[in-house]
């Protein structure tokens, strides 16, 4: 299983490996990136009817020459903070506001249009690909 699983809509998952607390240069190694793998067919096993992207939480995008991460994402630490930002910023507009539910439903789905935080935004925005270290 995967350090973090995270199902952002109907059929889309995201399966996360924290390498977080690397140095800061060091770019993903081989072996780092075979832990997502295995991650991810531990979760097309239990999810056989969703998509999966494989991320890795880490300092940097950078990746081995010798690691093919392909399609592999990566949420650098300073995407990471873009990202608690943007949502801290929903939470407070949220907390704001009185409305019925119907009216908060409403505003929260057009602050996570406006905020990059709706399903489609945060992998677009979000998750960058790996670029290999020189």
């Amino acid at each position: 299983a995967p350090d973090i699983l995270w199902i952002l809509d109907s059929n889309t998952g995201l399966i996360m490996e924290a390498k977080s607390q690397k140095n800061p240069k060091n770019p993903l190694t081989k072996e780092e990136h075979g832990q997502l793998l295995n991650s991810e067919a531990w979760f097309k096993k239990e999810y056989p009817d969703y998509q999966c992207i494989r991320v890795s939480v880490h300092p940097n995008a950078l990746v081995t020459k010798q690691t093919p991460t392909d399609t592999t994402r990566v949420l650098t630490l300073q995407k990471l903070d873009e990202m608690i930002i943007a949502t801290r910023s929903l939470f407070e507009d949220l907390c704001a506001i009185e409305l019925n539910k119907d009216g908060l439903i409403t505003r929260c789905n057009t602050l996570l249009g406006n905020l990059k935080l709706n399903s489609a935004d945060i992998i677009k925005n979000y998750l960058l690909l790996f670029t290999p270290e020189e």
